[in-house]
């Protein structure tokens, strides 16, 4: 059985025969199936730096102490190897979760049980078509899916890294757990040591990039992946995963006689919104979207209908919400051919904390999302079915204290469905999320539910809960009923919060 030893002693065991070989890698599996050992075709000094860099001094910075967090979201190598049987990385085998346990539908025309679950089969109609309906989750699994993407973008970008190559290749997804798990780490591209190999994959690499692609690498001018750019991929992912479709990819051709050149144009020089908000040029009509799928059938040659959010006019982004929506608007107008007013890392995980807590159950139960996102409606209405929200609806519009007895509105508003619960991050401005949040946190501070046609709060960690207009103090362990325009002091402390009450029906 062949072995290999690493540059720190370790021995690992591999198999005779590769499990997988791409451009730059030749990958094997480890005896014991908890890593890969992956060889690279070509050995470069530079190119061993910067992965030596990656394994040691990054992945301290990014995984150590809290960052342990980041552990299953991001495949990082352990180990490294440069001997006579050439220059490679080990890195652990993914979590199981990240493979498909039934994979495709009896409509499908291949099978994908125990395969990698890339984005791929995730952000477009067509692929989803194909597999099973117990892989896909609901529309609220990728809210989460989003945020957690977005925190291991921050958390790499903190750290001075870039991905290079952040798309739905790169990326492999578990809707039933709500997670994603960013891989070819070894691909990072660490600052001031090694220029990135690859511009990326086609449909997520940033117009700038693809622009400039023919300049010579000495040219100032040149535009080569950085942290911009993986903004750019980000944007893009979170836009796939919520709306099925690609913002760029509309109707407007640029060159009708090379197929090649005209998505060149299309995802870079002339890269245009579809949804673009005075710019319609490249925005998908019916017309053009029933073309494009007349000829899309499934295995037993059923004609594949879109679906109706793949058209922006009867689900436009906007319908993500009031903290998405600015972010999308930015990342694809403001920011699509300016890189340095594209949205950050931080400022999606922070949109989507928030939209987390705007998520409302369809009241139609044949509505194929399930979920959507409350927009501030007076009457809430699910934005893929169009059915009018049945029950009533609790919202909590946030203020927090600044400057002692000063509230100042939050940017947060959380809508309430029986058995919501309230943490510590709903009770104070100042209350971290992610990998900060200490244990003690994450435990419900209160939770609201309904009981006999009443909307009640119970009130289980919160030390000093007060009802301001009726100048009472709610104990642990109490509960009160939740009527229209009361005012819920969380916490008195800086930073706390302040909750005003109000409903929609």
């Amino acid at each position: 059985m062949p072995s290999i030893q690493t540059t720190c002693g370790s021995t690992f065991y591999y198999s005779k025969e590769p499990i997988g070989e791409g451009a730059a890698k030749i990958v094997y599996m480890t005896t014991d199936k908890k890593h890969v050992v992956c060889f690279y075709k070509k050995s470069d000094p530079a190119d061993r730096s910067r992965v030596q860099q990656i394994i040691g001094n990054y992945r301290m910075n990014v995984l150590g102490g809290n960052g342990a967090f980041f552990k299953d979201l991001m495949c990082w190598p352990t180990h490294m190897f440069d001997n006579e049987l050439g220059f490679g990385i080990i890195c652990p085998t993914y979590p199981e979760n990240f493979f498909f346990s039934i994979g495709s539908n009896q409509n499908a025309p291949m099978s994908l049980k125990g395969k990698e679950k890339h984005g791929r089969w995730f952000t477009g109609v067509y692929q989803r078509a194909f597999l099973h309906k117990k892989e896909l989750s609901d529309w609220s699994s990728y809210i989460r899916i989003c945020l957690q993407l977005a925190r291991s973008v921050r958390k790499l970008h903190a750290a001075g890294l870039a991905h290079s190559d952040l798309s739905y290749n790169n990326v492999l997804f578990d809707p039933f757990n709500r997670t994603a798990c960013i891989i070819d780490i070894d691909a990072l591209v660490v600052p001031g040591l090694y220029p990135p190999q690859v511009l990326g994959t086609p449909g997520f690499i940033a117009p700038e990039v693809l622009r400039t692609q023919r300049l010579k690498m000495s040219d100032p001018n040149k535009f080569l992946p950085r942290r911009e750019t993986d903004l750019h991929a980000l944007a893009i992912l979170i836009y796939s995963l919520l709306l099925y479709r690609h913002p760029l990819a509309g109707p407007k051709v640029h060159d009708a006689d090379d197929p090649n050149r005209d998505e060149n144009l299309m995802m870079g020089a002339r890269a245009l919104f579809i949804e673009h908000p005075t710019d319609r040029s490249n925005r998908p009509t019916k017309r053009w979207l029933d073309k494009k799928w007349k000829h899309r059938r499934l295995k037993n040659n059923t004609p594949l209908e879109y679906l109706p959010w793949t058209n922006p006019d009867s689900v436009p982004y906007t319908s993500l919400g009031p903290y998405l929506s600015p972010l999308v608007k930015a990342a694809f107008v403001d920011g699509l051919h300016h890189p340095k007013k594209r949205p950050s890392a931080n400022l999606w995980e922070q949109a989507l904390v928030r939209t987390a807590d705007n998520i409302l159950p369809c009241s139609n139960p044949d509505c194929a999302q399930k979920w959507f996102i409350y927009n501030n409606e007076t009457s809430p209405v699910c934005s893929f079915c169009k059915t009018p929200y049945q029950e009533s609806l609790p919202i909590v519009d946030f203020y927090y204290q600044r400057r002692g007895t000063q509230y100042v509105p939050a940017n947060h508003r959380m809508v309430a469905r029986n058995g919501t619960r309230i943490y510590k991050w709903h009770t104070n401005e100042y209350t971290p999320t992610g990998e900060n949040l200490s244990n003690e946190d994450r435990k419900p501070m209160g939770v609201i539910f309904k009981k006999d046609g009443k909307w009640l709060f119970l009130n289980q960690e919160l030390e000093t809960l007060k009802l301001v207009k009726e100048k009472r103090i709610i104990e642990k362990g109490k509960m009160f009923e939740l009527t229209e325009g009361m005012q819920l002091l969380f916490d008195n402390e800086s930073g706390g919060r302040l909750g005003l009450l109000r409903f929609a029906k």
